[in-house]
């Protein structure tokens, strides 16, 4: 907290931007994707077009400036600015001036291109320091706002190759979350529910068990306490019951808002996390 907020002469921020950017928090991500254009920039190699390659996939992110351009802004390539200030002149008033959702839109598209690590921890850090609702998991910005929530989604996406499936589904249960300009809610519940299925059936050796199977598994296996199969099987009902999540719709959309499916996926995250752990400690 600053100065100023200290002595109450100016109010700190206490609400989160879901549905906004404010200046701040516009200019602190400007800084990272410059800060990462400026230093990795070692001059473009022969323009592949995404559809072409898969990716860029270079070391330096010249091309992946060079994607910005072609495939996200949509721009031709005889217009290309070669000289990396102009760029960098059209990435800060992009920035600073399209739909706050757009911002996140390009911020995907870098990470997506370029996987860095470090840049995805500057911006994870401009995004907590100015209160956005958002964090990056994985190479997706997601609606996160705790950050004891963050770190179970984290640690579920880097589960061993042996839970692969279960990585998957929590990888997908995200995008659905992140779905924009709406969150497939239905869906995102249905694939974290899918995660904790797939990796009950690799602890439990039975690939074809349904979770309410495979919970009873797990608890005669010594996987798991009775009063947590218990309240895993009800949740597993719930999703069983709830219409349209697990199961065809019939007529209204399933009944759930944004805060029961991000409860349910960080849940399911949580679970298999714990799945994990217990498999690895028997």
């Amino acid at each position: 907290m600053s100065f100023s907020e200290r002595m109450g002469i100016i109010e700190p921020r206490s609400i989160l931007q879901l549905d906004g950017m404010d200046k701040d928090l516009r200019t602190a991500l400007f800084n990272c994707l410059y800060g990462f254009f400026n230093s990795t920039w070692e001059g473009a190699l022969p323009y592949i077009p995404l559809e072409a390659s898969g990716r860029y996939g270079y070391a330096d992110a010249s091309n992946t400036a060079i994607g910005v351009w072609a495939n996200y802004w949509k721009n031709p390539m005889d217009e290309w600015p070669s000289v990396r200030t102009y760029f960098l002149d059209d990435l800060k008033e992009y920035v600073m001036e399209s739909p706050w959702h757009r911002v996140y839109d390009l911020i995907e598209y870098v990470l997506d291109d370029y996987d860095s690590s470090l840049l995805a921890e500057a911006l994870n850090y401009a995004l907590e320091k100015e209160m956005s609702g958002y964090r990056i998991v994985g190479k997706e910005v997601v609606p996160i706002s705790d950050e004891c929530e963050l770190r179970v989604l984290e640690e579920s996406l880097v589960i061993g190759d042996g839970f692969s499936g279960a990585r998957t589904h929590i990888c997908s249960a995200l995008e659905k979350l992140a779905q924009r300009p709406e969150p497939d809610l239905r869906n995102a519940v249905k694939e974290a529910i899918s995660a904790v299925e797939s990796a009950a059936c690799v602890i439990t050796g039975d690939a074809g068990a349904t979770l309410g199977k495979a919970l009873n598994a797990l608890e005669s296996q010594g996987h798991l306490h009775p009063a947590l199969k218990s309240a895993w099987s009800k949740m597993y009902g719930y999703t069983s019951d709830e219409d349209g999540i697990r199961h065809a719709l019939s007529g209204a959309d399933a009944c759930i808002d944004f805060a029961t499916a991000k409860y349910m996926v960080v849940s399911c995250a949580a679970f298999v996390n714990l799945l994990v752990a217990s498999d690895s400690c028997g």
